[in-house]
């Protein structure tokens, strides 16, 4: 992500910059703190003047789809058999896998019913 900006922006301006950033990733809306914004100055490299990079961190309401997703295409290539020879050469069984489709069964459900609480 890309943010472009003031290189020593104001505490409003900060605010102001990470509330439009939340919104638009469609942060959860029951979290009173939904992301931040850590800002780290670059070494001049090449003379260009307050360069900057930005960390953001936010909890999203998109995860749960993301999540269903990567199940989705995981449990097609489980399904085929796409790679298991290899899990299962070193050490991991079917049961595994099962487990970790359930587990993230459980993830998205509990993310979807926490975001249903608001």
């Amino acid at each position: 992500m890309h943010l472009r900006g003031l290189s020593q922006p104001s505490l409003a301006e900060r605010d102001r910059m990470l509330k439009k950033t939340t919104d638009k990733l469609g942060c959860v809306r029951w979290n009173p703190f939904p992301g931040d914004i850590k800002q780290t100055k670059i070494p001049n490299l090449h003379s260009q003047p307050h360069r900057a990079s930005i960390s953001l961190a936010a909890n999203r309401t998109l995860l749960p789809k993301y999540l269903s997703g990567v199940k989705e295409k995981a449990e097609v290539m489980f399904d085929a058999g796409a790679f298991k020879h290899w899990y299962l050469k070193h050490g991991a069984e079917e049961e595994d896998f099962l487990d970790a489709f359930e587990s993230i069964d459980g993830i998205v459900s509990a993310y979807k019913e926490l975001s249903l609480r608001t």
